[in-house]
């Protein structure tokens, strides 16, 4: 998933990859080779996934690494993020019905011609993590509290607090006090959720803003590619292909610099008029 500069490869690795797992309907795919540095999560809108990786320290020479990629509908619906124990081994928690979970590990292991230190300390790791999980970072979400300086979003959100307190006070009646506070603090949960919502940004992405137009390139070089896999031998479709792929990486290198340089002239417009938003 790393973008390397001395490569050919097309630039933004995620968003290709988030393409292809969207045109085979994936949910949830394990990676491996991710070769990104420490841990982290990189969430593609228009290719509907987010990617999480660990791998080794920024200062260590970036080899391994593993992660996974979830659909975006899964991930806004998970409890806690997947939990990175080293460049080999990851593990994802899914909460699933009836209070039961499932455990799904990302485990990259060693191959046959390693020394059998590294395939020893591999299987160690993974008993580890089977029997100590750690336990992940949970989601949290912040509210839009900004929207109450509004009277009428105000006055929305009392009423909307007054009547679930109504009901909790009718459903309650013979409960204990740790049950009173479970209750309470859910009932607000519920409230602040369905009635300000969450904060919501607006995701820019020169990648994503031209996704049209980028997914037709590269349809288009797939296209040929496949053509001239089935007649390996055809000079004619290798050379096709080869053109069709320098045109691609042309036209979205050309895309890039010309998003980032709208962008630009956005921000000194900005900084122009004093507005700091």
């Amino acid at each position: 998933l790393l973008d390397d500069p001395n490569s050919d490869r097309p630039k933004c690795r995620t968003a290709i990859v988030a393409r292809e797992l969207s045109r085979y309907n994936i949910d949830i795919a394990v990676l491996s080779e991710t070769r990104r540095a420490d841990k982290g999560h990189l969430r593609e809108e228009q290719g509907g996934y987010t990617f999480f990786w660990k791998g080794k320290p920024a200062n260590d020479r970036q080899v391994h690494g593993i992660g996974f990629a979830i659909k975006n509908q899964i991930v806004s619906r998970m409890t806690e993020f997947p939990a990175g124990i080293n460049e080999r081994l990851m593990t994802l928690c899914l909460q699933l019905a009836n209070n039961s979970s499932a455990t799904v590990m990302s485990a990259y292991t060693p191959t046959l011609a390693a020394e059998e230190e590294q395939k020893l300390r591999s299987i160690l790791s993974i008993r580890v993590a089977l029997k100590h999980r750690k336990q992940p970072k949970t989601v949290r979400r912040q509210y839009n509290i900004k929207s109450l300086q509004i009277p009428k979003h105000r006055e929305d959100f009392q009423t909307y607090l007054s009547e679930k307190f109504a009901n909790l006070a009718i459903e309650n009646d013979n409960t204990s006090i740790e049950d009173d506070w479970q209750a309470l603090k859910e009932t607000i949960h519920v409230a602040r959720k369905e009635s300000i919502g969450v904060i919501t940004r607006r995701h820019q992405d020169w990648f994503d803003e031209n996704n049209a137009e980028i997914k037709f390139l590269l349809d288009r070089k797939r296209k040929v590619f496949c053509d001239w896999q089935n007649h390996p031998t055809s000079s004619q479709k290798r050379g096709s292909f080869r053109r069709l792929k320098a045109e691609a990486q042309k036209k979205i290198r050309e895309i890039k610099n010309k998003w980032w340089e709208e962008k630009a002239k956005e921000i000194q417009q900005f900084v122009d008029n004093h507005d700091m938003r």
